[in-house]
């Protein structure tokens, strides 16, 4: 049976629970948590930009329409594109649910809901 010494000697020599991080340690994390930052920067402008874009192909689209050819027209010129721009849109939702983007709304409704 081991005396209370021993078994504190053992206890001593084995790797602690818990250390107390390094300078080095710290600074990789942070790198790592600076990197997922500007990616989830970089991919968040390049879909603002090609939400942007898409918006402009239907605002240009419903001008020339309506110009050339009246009110009548508006709809069929703009429909590939308002697809596309809502179907962007809808992204914007799943951005808020996964937590890519804040949103007051979103949180309400998951929070009322209990997800």
């Amino acid at each position: 049976m081991l005396s209370h010494i021993d078994w504190w000697n053992r206890v001593s020599r084995s790797k602690p629970l818990a250390t107390i991080p390094t300078s080095s340690s710290i600074s990789h994390i942070s790198a790592m948590a600076g990197n997922a930052s500007v990616m989830r920067r970089l991919y968040l402008s390049f879909y603002n930009w090609i939400v942007f874009i898409g918006w402009v192909q239907v605002s240009w689209s419903m001008i020339l329409a309506l110009l050339e050819n009246g009110y009548e027209a508006v709809y069929a010129a703009v429909e590939q594109h308002l697809l596309f721009a809502q179907t962007a849109a809808i992204m914007e939702i799943l951005h808020s649910i996964v937590g890519e983007i804040s949103s007051f709304f979103i949180k309400k409704i998951i929070s009322n809901k209990g997800w």
